[in-house]
């Protein structure tokens, strides 16, 4: 009795890997191309924001020593947040990414949670040490993974 419990519980677990297998290999992985287009898009749209929002600041009483730093650090925080919140939502992609049909999964095709989305951003930052290498290395690795991607356990694939 307990060795047939055993095999099938092995015989279920089995089938389980193999299926999350499945799922993992039938997700199309983004090319490079495509990912910086849709990173493109993404800084058109943040930099009319970014601009927007320090025009906004511009027109305020505040004193230009001090409207421009909460110029920058509101632009960064509307920068990251743009990025984790968008990834991490429905539809796992910035606009630039839906717009060329990709979204961001975790390893196991699954929904980034905002943490995790987060961490992805600032991984970036380390992608472009030195001299945006980790962004270069998604051109070399299997399913096209940059260096944050890796870090945070993400894959960018295809949507459509």
């Amino acid at each position: 009795m307990t060795m047939t419990d055993w095999s099938g519980a092995e015989s279920r677990q089995f089938r389980r890997a193999r299926d999350e297998e499945a799922v993992r290999s039938s997700a199309t992985p983004a090319g490079i191309l495509p990912r910086a287009i849709a990173l493109g898009i993404d800084y058109l749209i943040l930099l009319a924001a970014c601009a927007g929002l320090n025009g906004l600041l511009d027109v305020t009483s505040l004193a230009p020593e001090t409207a421009r730093p909460l110029g920058a650090l509101l632009s960064f925080a509307l920068i990251v947040l743009y990025f984790a919140t968008l990834e991490s939502g429905s539809r796992q992609a910035t606009l630039g990414k839906l717009a060329l049909g990709m979204k961001v999964t975790t390893d196991q095709d699954q929904r980034l949670s905002f943490s995790r989305a987060l961490g992805r951003f600032f991984a970036k930052l380390l992608s472009l040490i030195p001299f945006g290498l980790g962004f270069v290395m998604a051109a070399f690795t299997e399913q096209h993974r940059a260096l944050h991607d890796l870090i945070a356990g993400t894959l960018v694939v295809r949507s459509r």
